[in-house]
């Protein structure tokens, strides 16, 4: 069985964020799992990461094969690339099909952390490390409305988690100044002065691409 929403196109590969080989047909055959779409109508929102499922995604496979998908999203409760062929019909990749995808211009890769597979999303990289994201949904409960004595719809809120990634290994890490910079050993002196001579804001992930296009060119 093939996924009927494949494209099939030739493009070339040069590093991490660019675009990637596309060729021949992605098979689900025993890669995945049909489920039912995360959704729950009394709840706003879903488990998605994405906002709809219009998103074209750049795949390499767990054995090297490059693919294009055009409707992919990632469910962050199962924690798993998935796609939709139809209305009522999800098939979630397994993440043994699934090593790097290319979407909406976030790359993620699948990395070995606890002896365990799981997808973060590359912030940064450079010089041996990456800054990587995970990113969840969380279910709010919905507040009490005093004036109707109704309450609001329950919703899924979207929260994040950082690591660094270095020869150590990858662990969560904390988006302060001090203990960000101490992660770069012998740059850590470097790093607070890019800080604080750029003004970067460690709470957004476009300064960070800029600290770590500096920290390269160093």
């Amino acid at each position: 069985m093939l996924i009927t929403s494949l494209i099939c196109a030739q493009e070339s590969s040069t590093d991490l964020n660019a675009r990637l080989d596309v060729t021949g047909e992605l098979s689900v055959r025993n890669s995945g799992l049909w489920i039912k779409p995360s959704i729950r109508p009394e709840i706003k929102g879903d488990v998605y990461l994405f906002v709809g499922w219009n998103n074209v995604a750049s795949i390499i496979t767990g054995t090297g094969e490059k693919y294009k998908l055009k409707n992919i999203n990632f469910d962050t409760n199962q924690k798993m690339f998935a796609t939709k062929a139809a209305t009522d019909s999800v098939f979630v990749f397994s993440r043994e099909s699934i090593k790097q995808v290319m979407v909406n211009n976030k790359m993620f890769k699948r990395y070995s952390k606890d002896f365990d597979y799981d997808y973060y999303e590359v912030i940064a990289f450079g010089k041996g490390k990456e800054v990587l994201k995970q990113s969840f949904k969380v279910l709010k409960k919905g507040s009490k409305d005093p004036f109707t004595n109704t309450y609001k719809s329950d919703e899924y809120v979207l929260k994040s988690k950082y690591f660094f990634s270095s020869t150590s290994g990858i662990k969560e890490i904390k988006l302060k100044k001090k203990p960000f910079s101490n992660l770069f050993g012998d740059d850590s002196k470097g790093i607070k002065e890019i800080i604080s001579e750029q003004k970067i804001n460690l709470k957004k992930d476009s300064d960070i691409v800029k600290l770590f296009k500096i920290y390269n060119q160093k």
